[in-house]
């Protein structure tokens, strides 16, 4: 009973109610989905859902990469645990409730597999986001990295490496994000555009901890690692997840793909 004009005044309804590009289509394509799947037994003589729109998501960009002098300035102005676990972000691109609850024997250890045992160089840690897919993340431990948890281990000696950031965490994820959100900007970096989104209930945050982890991925990228290699350093299931949200390409890394192509004679 549900024709082109209820589903097209769903949308603007819908889209009326100021969700985000992102949420719009989501609803728009669990609805195109769960039509296709009904097709057939309610006899449906179009799926109406598959010729609504999506929105252009360019509008919601997300977060953005940390330059190299603001990734500079988080690491010398930081303090204390926040310090590290900033480093931890850098280096590894760890999502921020991953390492408020690392474990000292997730470093140099695998505690997962069916035959545990020490795994020297290596964080391996039970990603929280996918740990219903029981998926490892195996990264190398930079040697900066090394230094500052060696020396962090010999003051705190138990389970974990950040029990009160732990604890704070479980109780409520915007304990740890918010004094973030405040850090990066008591260093001068802007964690929200200028222009607000009239589309958006609220602000964009386009700098917070996640950011570490898009500078983590685009740095490597840079440095020359595979797609493919990126992808199970972060844990993702597909490598179009890996390149077309977390690695942002950079004008250098255009031009110097552009500049190498032959003349082919043309003056």
């Amino acid at each position: 009973e549900i024709d082109r004009i209820h589903a097209e005044s769903y949308a603007q309804d819908l889209w009326s109610s100021r969700v985000t590009p992102s949420t719009f289509n989501a609803h728009i394509k669990f609805l195109t989905y769960l039509f296709k799947l009904l097709e057939v037994k309610a006899d449906l003589r179009e799926n109406v859902w598959s010729r609504i729109v999506r929105k252009d998501k360019a509008i919601n960009q997300g977060r953005r990469s940390l330059t190299l002098d603001e990734i500079t300035t988080i690491l010398n102005r930081a303090q204390g645990n926040a310090r590290l676990m900033l480093a931890i972000g850098v280096f590894t691109g760890l999502r921020l409730g991953d390492i408020a609850n690392l474990r000292w024997d997730e470093i140099e250890n695998d505690r997962y597999s069916r035959n545990p045992g020490p795994r020297p160089g290596l964080i391996v840690v039970l990603a929280r986001k996918t740990s219903r897919r029981a998926k490892l993340v195996e990264i190398p431990i930079h040697p900066c990295l090394r230094t500052m948890l060696e020396e962090h281990r010999a003051s705190v000696p138990g389970d974990y490496l950040f029990p009160k950031e732990r604890e704070l965490h479980s109780q409520n994820t915007s304990n740890l994000t918010d004094p973030f959100q405040e850090f990066f900007r008591s260093c001068e970096i802007q964690t929200t555009p200028t222009e607000r989104d009239p589309q958006r209930r609220r602000a964009l945050v386009t700098v917070g901890f996640h950011s570490l982890r898009h500078s983590f991925v685009t740095l490597a990228a840079k440095a020359g690692a595979p797609i493919h290699v990126l992808q199970k350093l972060v844990g993702h299931g597909s490598p179009m997840l890996t390149s077309e949200v977390y690695t942002h390409i950079d004008d250098s890394q255009k031009r110097s793909a552009v500049d190498p192509l032959p003349s082919f004679g043309v003056q």
